[in-house]
Parts: C-alpha cells; sequence; structure tokens
C-alpha cells in the first residue's frame, strides 16, 4: 500500500507554488490578449497567433498536473468512506469559488452585452452544463477528483496512466459520441492530472533534482519553442500534437523550475505571491473585461494604453480585493478551506 511517503515535506515543495504562479500568468496573458484581439483594439496577427496556440499546449495542463501531483501526495482515497469525504470536501473548496465567481461573471456579460465578447446562455446551463473561461478548470476538477482514486503502486500508476492516454485518444476520435460537456473535459484532461499523480508515485521531484536535469529542461524548451514555430500538423494528428507539446512545454517549466529554485529554497517572492494565485485566476477575466468597457465607454480606444491599463488591473485587482476581503474576513469566498476543516467520517 503506498501513499509516496519518500517524498519530500510539502511544506519544502515551492517549486509546486512557482509552477501554479507560472502557469497563471499565462492564463491571465492569453486571456487578455484574447479578448484584445476580439474587441478590435489589438490586430489579430501571426505573434499574436502563435503565442496563444502555443500557451495553451501546456498552461492549463500544467495546472492539471500540480493538482494531479498534490492529490496523489497528501490524500489517500481508495474506499467508500474516503471518497465521500474527498466528495464533501471538493464541492465545498472548489464549488464556493466556482459558484460565487460564475453568477458573478455571468451577470457582468448581462449587464455589460454591449462591451464583451461573448454572449450568455441561461444562468443554470452555465453553472451546470457548460462553464464559462475560466471557470471550466473548477468545474472539470471537480469531477476529475471524485472520478479518480488515489494510484496503489507502480504498476497501478502505469495501467492508469496507459488507460488516460488511451481514452483522450478515444474521445477525440469519436469513437463514441457523448455530447456531455463535463464527461467530454474529464476524459480530455484526465490524462494530465495522471501524470501529475504518476509524478508523486514515482518521486520525479527527487530524482529530478540535480543539474544535469535542468539541462534537459533548457534542451526540452529549445525543442518546444522550435516545434511551435512549425505547423506540426502536417505529420501529426491533433491528439498527438496535444500530447507532444503539452509534455514537452510542461516537462520544460517543471525541470526548469524545479532546478532554479529547487526544493526547500523558499524564496521571499514565492511566498508572497502564492497565496495571490487563486484570486488572479478567479477575477483577472472580471477586471480586464471591467477596466476594457469603461474605456470603450469613454472612447479611448489606444492599443498602448488599453494594454498597461488592462494588464495591470488583471493582476493588482484581484490583490487588492482578496486583501480587503481578508481584513473583513470574508476571504472564505476564495479559501473555503481556510474557515471550514472537514473531519473524516
Amino acid at each position: 500500500m503506498m501513499r509516496t511517503k519518500e517524498v519530500v515535506n510539502m511544506k519544502q515543495e515551492i517549486w509546486i507554488d512557482n509552477i501554479k504562479l507560472f502557469a497563471c500568468f499565462l492564463v491571465a496573458m492569453g486571456h487578455f490578449f484574447m479578448s484584445m484581439v476580439e474587441s478590435g483594439i489589438l490586430p489579430d496577427s501571426n505573434l499574436h497567433k502563435w503565442f496563444v496556440r502555443t500557451i495553451y499546449y501546456f498552461h492549463v495542463p500544467l495546472f492539471f498536473m500540480c493538482s494531479g501531483y498534490l492529490y496523489q501526495t497528501k490524500s489517500y482515497i481508495r474506499t467508500v468512506v474516503s471518497w465521500k469525504d474527498n466528495v464533501i470536501k471538493k464541492a465545498v473548496t472548489l464549488g464556493v469559488p466556482y459558484f460565487l465567481f460564475s453568477i458573478v461573471t455571468w451577470i457582468l456579460k448581462n449587464v455589460f452585452s454591449d462591451s464583451v465578447n461573448i454572449q450568455n446562455e441561461g444562468l443554470l446551463f452555465t453553472l451546470f452544463l457548460r462553464p464559462s473561461s475560466p471557470y471550466w478548470y473548477l468545474y472539470t476538477l471537480f469531477f476529475l477528483f471524485i472520478a479518480t482514486p488515489t494510484l496503489a503502486g507502480r504498476k497501478h500508476a502505469l495501467m492508469v496512466l496507459l488507460t488516460a492516454i488511451l481514452l483522450k485518444y478515444v474521445c477525440a476520435a469519436k469513437f463514441f459520441v457523448i455530447d456531455v460537456y463535463a464527461i467530454n473535459q474529464t476524459l480530455d484532461n484526465f490524462v494530465w492530472f495522471v501524470c501529475g499523480m504518476c509524478m508523486s508515485v514515482f518521486r520525479v521531484p527527487i530524482i529530478c533534482k540535480d543539474k544535469k536535469w535542468k539541462n534537459a529542461g533548457l534542451l526540452c524548451c529549445g525543442v518546444f519553442i522550435a516545434i511551435s514555430f512549425v505547423d506540426l500538423t502536417l505529420f501529426l494528428d491533433k491528439v498527438s500534437n496535444e500530447l507532444i507539446m503539452g509534455l514537452l512545454g510542461c516537462l520544460t517549466v517543471f525541470l526548469v523550475i524545479l532546478n532554479g529554485n529547487g526544493v526547500g529554497n523558499v524564496t521571499s517572492a514565492a511566498s508572497a505571491l502564492s497565496k495571490y494565485t487563486m484570486p488572479v485566476y478567479l477575477m483577472h477575466t472580471i477586471f480586464a473585461a471591467g477596466i476594457r468597457a469603461v474605456l470603450m465607454k469613454l472612447q479611448i480606444v489606444n492599443p498602448v494604453f488599453h494594454v498597461i491599463v488592462g494588464l495591470s488591473a488583471s493582476f493588482v485587482g484581484p490583490v487588492m480585493t482578496v486583501w480587503i476581503l481578508e481584513q473583513l474576513k470574508l476571504d472564505f469566498v476564495i479559501y473555503p478551506s481556510k474557515y471550514w476543516k472537514w473531519k473524516s467520517s
């Protein structure tokens, strides 16, 4: 029976926070520049297309991998009772921010319907059947948590990983058609979640803590960037594209960040900024879209001004908001587990 006891103390694994910070930054940047192009403020250039296509290969998979790693390292979910406890815990920790910010975003899209790029479906449809961006990640993550028991060992890990890869291909090839967003997204991202779990089982952060692995990460980075400038679809199908480029991108970030900061080397910057990953993820689109709507109402269309003010709002706005919520003891809407400690049955 294995729960990855050999993995270093989670408090020392600052690399996880650094990876989530980096992935969060890319998510915010990607959403911001896509919205600027869709609004007609910035041109749809080849550079923009390359940037968006490239980061989407790996920035969301990074989040799923980090979640899978932490899940496997800190949990033991292989009984009915532990599964039930896990469902309740995840329903609260993911559900509170998901429902609150999804509803806020839905309301704002209706209020500023003439200024946003994507129009609303019905509220219940958005909440339960097809969540809006970026909250689809929390929605999908919940189903991954409740559908995936923790791994029992290395053989089990390899078997589940091969199954996850097969399911991704089966889903993409449409061997069977299930028009259910939750199922499709869970099957599509299951492989990244399991990759993170396997990193824990195989003690990858310990094994790869070495200068030679940092050099390997830099090599992966060079290969990834080189391939990103080539139309890979000339010789690979779309799913293989996603898998190969996703793995290369994630491996690059993992190896460089792991060996750049090291397990246990807690930097003041990382410890100060890591707690803002969730607020920025939850609120960056709200602040960016809000600022853009106000500027458009004021007939300010200067691209440089929009970029400076919009990007600043994407990061500063969430940080200031969570600081205010903390002072008012209302930050449970972002961190429910901070105030609600679930006791196992």
